[in-house]
């Protein structure tokens, strides 16, 4: 029998538990695929094209890699193995991957929310059920929440002890909107939250 065969005998509905059809699991797999692998593939990609651009941070990420045991030399090719733990030490590298993602958004063109109550947003009156798109390229690029908004600093998301935060020299509403997407309460408050209500 041959593997997807396979698969889709042993998935089953969650509600009616039947095996999915092939174009149910295809679809299935097909969102998992553009959510999973290609977004993932999408940061990595302009992260060290972005790390092999700036030798600076490049050295900068090098160095952090090194002083954990997980850079591979030429006198130690096998590295460290990774450790949970190494995840919070490495704070350098998330202030990279931070700034490449802020650069570089995984879904550009930002997400539709839709409120939930009426609202004034930046002096437009939106009534409930509302659309509002949250264009993060042009959020992640905007001069008037951002200082020098198209240069590549990671710098921005450490504090002056070399410390992770969304509000070193990020705006306020870096963080929320970095990860707006994938918050499973509902973004569009905290991003409305953020911005002065005019009313």
């Amino acid at each position: 029998m041959l593997p997807h065969v396979i698969c889709t005998e042993g998935i089953m509905v969650h509600i009616a538990g039947e095996p999915l059809e092939r174009n149910q699991l295809l679809a299935e797999l097909g969102l998992m695929w553009g959510a999973g692998f290609e977004t993932t593939a999408h940061t990595i990609t302009w992260t060290l094209l972005l790390v092999s651009t700036h030798p600076a941070v490049e050295a900068a990420v090098t160095a952090e890699l090194a002083a954990l045991d997980l850079l591979a030399t030429p006198q130690q090719p096998q590295p460290g193995q990774l450790k949970w733990e190494h995840l919070a030490q490495l704070k350098y590298l998330t202030a990279v991957i931070n700034e490449s993602m802020r650069l570089f958004p995984v879904v550009s063109s930002g997400t539709i929310r839709i409120t939930h109550k009426p609202i004034t947003l930046a002096g437009y009156h939106l009534p409930k059920g509302q659309p509002i798109l949250i264009p993060f390229y042009s959020i992640h690029r905007s001069p008037a929440l951002w200082e020098d908004p198209d240069a590549f600093k990671p710098e921005r998301w450490l504090d002056a002890a070399a410390q992770p935060t969304a509000q070193a020299q990020a705006p306020a509403t870096a963080a929320v909107v970095l990860t707006a997407a994938g918050d499973s309460q509902t973004p569009s408050d905290a991003v409305i939250a953020s911005v002065p209500n005019e009313a």
